[in-house]
């Protein structure tokens, strides 16, 4: 028998401690969601508007990040529910500067618009 043995809800090797799988998005960092509030939201989204708040500037979203972002999403070739859901909660819990956040919306609304 192969000393490492692989299930869907568990994962060990003979001779050490049962280890179970994360059962949460939110507790597995290699997920493609996050988990907030009982809701899935697109991680690589939620990441980049973190990364691009910290660390330089007034930890507002600029035109150049609303550009990043917009690559961001449409960096697949369809707008999906998740990514909506993702876009509203950055627009609504980060800030953004007055001409990112006019210049996201419009360019946004043009891309889902061809979706």
């Amino acid at each position: 028998m192969h000393p490492l043995v692989s299930t869907p809800s568990a994962h060990y090797n003979y001779g050490q401690r049962f280890t179970p799988c994360p059962p949460h998005a939110e507790e597995n960092p290699m997920s493609y969601y996050k988990e907030i509030d009982g809701k899935k939201y697109d991680r690589e989204l939620l990441e980049l508007a973190e990364k691009l708040t910290k660390g330089q500037g007034d930890g507002r979203l600029s035109r150049s990040d609303a550009d990043r972002l917009l690559e961001a999403v449409k960096d697949g070739d369809s707008y999906t529910d998740i990514e909506k859901d993702t876009v509203k909660y950055i627009r609504e819990n980060f800030s953004w500067t007055d001409a990112a956040d006019e210049h996201f919306r419009t360019e946004i609304r043009k891309w889902a618009a061809t979706k």
